[in-house]
């Protein structure tokens, strides 16, 4: 029996389905939080953890799997990360949404699909362990997990399918760039991270430490682009660090924010006269924040140049939605222009969200289901440092969902005719 039974026909999820799906984004959240405290934020173990629950994302959706089946894969991503240090958790939320077979299971077993997802992109990152360098080829990924992981036609046809998102994962990457380094000194973002994830999605270079020592050795060894530092920190505080940094002429260019929960006018007006350059109230506005960096971080001209960048490529060889959804999944902002037979297109992706899509003179959800309907033509994608209008409000899954049924409508009235 085919292990893609599930997910191929259906394009449209019932308000039960909705609700599972709710449920479900709710328990990735706990434990990707969870994973994060575990692991420490930017260290290779979360890295590697968010790659897992990424793959498993984008191999169910190119297997062309329901909405839930994504879901359930990238849930028993992050709960085989917790597995170790949190498992009366990790067995919980499994045996919640019955996904035990598939973070304690053995895949020879069990041929559930989210199961033999799972186990292939768990199998893929122990094989880059031995050999960081099988990455750059895909047909020795393909070849390696042939050998060492396939054992039936579907499974070889989802190694295939699977060495196709690390090609155009790698692909993707030559355009990532690095939009600053900022340096975050607070205790409670080193203890639990709320802004080095997001930031460090967003494109930019993040080194956090707790106090103001630490930072000061940063800023001799390596100055950052920018400092974001909280208020009020033991021994040094924040204001007293902002006040030397600015004192000092090798420091004094540096933007420096100072963050703290006191929302008073009192303790924005101090920060400003302490030199710094701006002020941010906790818990801190993400979107204000982007915003604010975009005006105080000032690029050097090679790398002006280089932000102008990207990739430049055909649809023929990246289809439109394998781009988004890869994308999207990363977590990244980016545009994203399309050109074909005169007519220009653009998506803009913030933070994995798709928020603008224009063709012509259409924009918005329309234009984002135009779009997927090109086979040919070229793109060229570019890092997003200012956020579009919003057009589109609807999610990733549910414009694929709907794209697609509106290219199957289509099809069918193409062959009647």
């Amino acid at each position: 029996m085919s292990l893609f039974r599930d997910g191929r026909k259906k394009k449209h999820t019932t308000p039960d389905e909705d609700r599972q799906i709710a449920a479900i984004n709710g328990d990735i959240l706990v434990a990707r939080t969870l994973a994060r405290t575990c692991l420490g934020a930017n260290t290779p173990e979360l890295e590697s953890a968010t790659e897992l629950a990424r793959h498993c994302q984008l191999l169910c959706s190119r297997s062309k799997l329901s909405p839930i089946q994504a879901h359930l894969a990238d849930l028993a991503a992050w709960l085989s990360v917790l597995a170790a240090d949190k498992e009366h958790v990790a067995r919980h939320l499994s045996a919640r949404h019955g996904l035990d077979e598939v973070v304690f299971g053995d895949p020879k077993e069990h041929p559930r699909i989210e199961h033999e997802i799972f186990s292939l992109a768990r199998r893929y990152q122990d094989l880059k362990k031995k050999d960081p360098s099988i990455a750059e080829n895909r047909a020795m990924v393909r070849r390696q997990l042939d050998r060492e992981w396939a054992q039936s036609d579907d499974q070889k046809s989802l190694v295939r399918r699977f060495a196709n998102v690390v090609r155009d994962e790698e692909f993707l990457a030559r355009s990532r760039t690095v939009a600053g380094q900022i340096l975050i000194v607070d205790p409670e973002e080193k203890v639990a991270p709320v802004l080095s994830s997001p930031l460090s999605n967003h494109g930019y270079d993040v080194t956090v430490v707790d106090n103001v020592d630490s930072a000061r050795e940063i800023l001799t060894e390596s100055p950052p682009d920018i400092i974001l530092a909280e208020m009020d920190m033991p021994i040094t505080s924040g204001l007293a660090f902002c006040e030397d940094a600015k004192s000092d002429p090798t420091t004094f260019g540096i933007p420096f924010i100072l963050m703290s929960a006191k929302k008073s006018k009192a303790a924005a007006r101090n920060c400003l006269r302490k030199g710094a350059n701006d002020f941010v109230p906790k818990p801190v506005d993400l979107e204000l924040l982007f915003l604010k960096l975009v005006n105080l971080v000032t690029a050097k001209p090679a790398e002006a140049d280089q932000k102008e960048g990207g990739v430049s490529g055909a649809l023929t060889e990246m289809p439109f939605t394998d781009m988004v959804q890869i994308v999207c999944a990363g977590g990244k902002s980016m545009i994203i222009t399309l050109k074909k037979e005169g007519m220009d297109g653009e998506v803009a992706i913030v933070n994995g969200h798709v928020v603008h899509a224009a063709l012509g003179d259409k924009e918005g959800d329309d234009a984002f289901y135009d779009l997927m309907a090109w086979q040919e033509g070229d793109f060229t994608t570019r890092t997003c440092e200012d956020y579009p209008k919003r057009t589109v409000q609807t999610s990733l899954m549910s414009l694929l969902m709907e794209g697609a049924r509106l290219a199957d409508e289509a099809a069918e009235a193409n062959a009647a005719q």
